[in-house]
């Protein structure tokens, strides 16, 4: 469940909503306490990591 937190985290980060929606599919309805606990680990995990600034476009 962590991996999948992860993959999520990526997938909003990237504002990709077709893996964002497949792995709320994958989830389902089986949302145990503990497997939730970990998918959030997983999504902090990825959400600590700082986005890698954007240089200016100069081309302009």
């Amino acid at each position: 469940m962590a991996e999948l937190g992860r993959d999520y985290a990526i997938a909003r980060r990237h504002r990709d909503t077709r893996a964002m929606n497949r792995i709320m599919r994958e989830i389902g309805t089986d949302k145990d306490v503990t497997d939730l606990s970990d998918f959030r680990a997983g999504q902090d995990s990825y959400d600590a990591i700082p986005p890698i600034p954007r240089g200016r476009n100069r081309r302009r």
